[in-house]
């Protein structure tokens, strides 16, 4: 985790109770402190350094995707072809596709049923313009992703100052809109999954 992650606007009050947590699996390496005594240690870290690649991923086995966000994912995530096939699949069998942040990246070139960009005519929020004008990071990422979600066809939604938490449900796609938003997408999700 890096730095900018643990301060303000990005540390949460979900991050804070998260990093707090003893049997939290990154809380050792964040804090930088002897691991903890937990039934759970190890078959946490076999989970996570075992992790399946995202090739060998099946929508079939699961019933919703989440794409977290992140300055990285504005690279990692547009045109990775494994992830928009499988978020593809997600899409063709009706399951829940949610996003946070810049997670909706990864949602620019999905296409929907109809053959048109999956965000286009649906209420979707990410990583605003002006957010990322806030982080002066503008002029690195490689698109503005509101902008971007706009010119895809999608009716951007976000909240009324920067920072605040926001998302959005159209469907069986949820999205939100920064850090703070990651609880309000998670609530969101639930709803979708129970079929609300």
């Amino acid at each position: 985790m890096d730095d900018a992650s643990l301060n303000p606007p990005f540390l949460t009050k979900e991050v804070e109770d998260f990093l707090l947590d003893g049997e939290a699996l990154l809380l050792p390496h964040v804090l930088r402190g002897p691991r903890p005594v937990t039934a759970h240690w190890d078959e946490a870290v076999k989970g996570v350094m075992e992790s399946v690649p995202l090739s060998g991923v099946k929508a079939s086995d699961y019933d919703a995707v989440f794409l977290p966000g992140g300055h990285g994912t504005c690279w990692d995530f547009p045109d990775n072809a494994d992830l928009i096939s499988l978020v593809s699949e997600f899409v063709e069998a009706g399951k829940v596709v949610s996003a946070v942040c810049h997670g909706p990246m990864g949602l620019v070139n999905v296409k929907g049923k109809d053959g048109k960009p999956l965000v286009a005519g649906k209420k979707v929020t990410g990583f605003s313009d002006a957010e990322e004008y806030a982080v002066v990071k503008e002029k690195v990422v490689p698109f503005l992703l509101q902008s971007k979600l706009v010119e895809l066809g999608a009716e951007y939604k976000c909240a009324e100052q920067k920072w605040e938490p926001f998302a959005v449900r159209d469907g069986s796609l949820v999205t939100g809109q920064n850090p703070s938003s990651s609880a309000r997408v998670a609530e969101l999700v639930v709803e979708a999954l129970s079929g609300n």
